[in-house]
C-alpha cells in the first residue's frame, strides 16, 4: 500500500486509487465504515478505510481481496474492460490492450511466463506478489496450449511461487466460474 500524498502518486496508481475509491463509495452505501473494519476480523481500520474510500491510499493485491470481500465485489470490476488477450505461437507473442510479450514458443512454461510479465505490465506493478488474472485470459491461454484449465492454472500458480493449497484453491475458483483468479505468490 503506498502512503504518500495523492499529488504525489504516479499516474497509473492514481487511476487505482480513483478506480477503487469510486467502487468502494458505492458498494458501502449506508453501511458505517466501523462495521466493515470488523469484518475485516482486525485486518483494515477505519482509517486506512477511509483513505481507501477517499483515494488517498492505493491497495495493494492482497489488500484489494480483503477489500472485495468486505464490500462484496469481484476484483475484476476494478480492472477496465480490454480486447480479449491473444496468442500467436507462431511468432512466439501474447499480447492485450495493445502491449506485447514476446516468448519462446519451444519452451514449455514460456507463453505463461509471458502472460504473467503482460498482466503485470498492464497493472504497472512489475513486482506484485499477488495476482487477479480473468477468467478470460485463463481460458485463451488453456486453448493456446491444449490443457485443461485446472492445469493452466495450477502452472501460472507454480509459477508465481503459490503454496500448493493456494493453488488448491486457485483451481477450485476457475472450477466454480469465479471471473477473477487470484494467485499469491
Amino acid at each position: 500500500m503506498t502512503d504518500v500524498p495523492r499529488d504525489q502518486l504516479p499516474e497509473a496508481e492514481l487511476a487505482s486509487a480513483d478506480r477503487v475509491s469510486r467502487l468502494l463509495r458505492a458498494r458501502r452505501g449506508r453501511r458505517m465504515r466501523w462495521s466493515l473494519a470488523v469484518r475485516s476480523r482486525g485486518t483494515l481500520s477505519v482509517r486506512q478505510l477511509r483513505a481507501f474510500e477517499r483515494g488517498t491510499e492505493v491497495p495493494d493485491e492482497p489488500l484489494l481481496q480483503i477489500l472485495a470481500e468486505v464490500y462484496g465485489f469481484d476484483p475484476c470490476e476494478l480492472y477496465p474492460v480490454r480486447k480479449p488477450l491473444e496468442v500467436d505461437l507462431d511468432l512466439g507473442i501474447v499480447s492485450a490492450a495493445g502491449v506485447s510479450r514476446g516468448f519462446d514458443p519451444q519452451e514449455p512454461a514460456g507463453l505463461l511466463v509471458a502472460y504473467l510479465a503482460l498482466v503485470r505490465d498492464l497493472r504497472g506493478e512489475p513486482h506484485a506478489l499477488t495476482l487477479a488474472l480473468r477468467r478470460d485470459d485463463i481460458e485463451v491461454l488453456t486453448a493456446a496450449l491444449e490443457l485443461d484449465g485446472p492445469i493452466v492454472v495450477e502452472r501460472l500458480g507454480a509459477l508465481m511461487g503459490a503454496t500448493a493449497l493456494q493453488q488448491q484453491v486457485a483451481v477450485a475458483a476457475f472450477a466454480i466460474g469465479r471471473p477473477a483468479i487470484l494467485l499469491p505468490g
